[in-house]
């Protein structure tokens, strides 16, 4: 899981998840999660509302059948897993995208 730490990304919240989380984290800390393999470096589903994170490619790890990118912003370090053929070179900034429902909720 990817969690940002510093509380400088926005993630916004559908209804259905806003009326379902906001009784119980009400004035509460609140750490996200997002899986590796739910940021994407394509939004390719035209059914879902993707989101976007960009953030400066560290690293490149090609895995046979995917890649998986390290990143950094200024929320913090994280990780995607993205199509294996992936050119992006280190240092350069990437758009990633992610799509909400896939959001893990976890108070602290």
């Amino acid at each position: 899981m990817q969690f940002i730490t510093n509380g400088g990304q926005s993630f916004p919240l559908t209804a259905q998840q806003a009326n379902q989380l906001w009784p119980q984290y009400e004035g509460k800390q609140v750490v996200l999660g997002i899986r590796l393999e739910n940021i994407s470096d394509t939004a390719d589903c035209p059914n879902k509302v993707y989101r976007q994170m960009e953030g400066t490619i560290a690293a490149s790890e090609g895995l046979g059948h995917y890649t998986i990118l390290y990143l950094m912003n200024e929320d913090g370090e994280f990780s995607a897993r993205v199509q294996p053929h992936h050119t992006t070179p280190v240092n350069s900034r990437k758009v990633l995208y992610y799509y909400g429902a896939y959001i893990g909720y976890v108070q602290s």
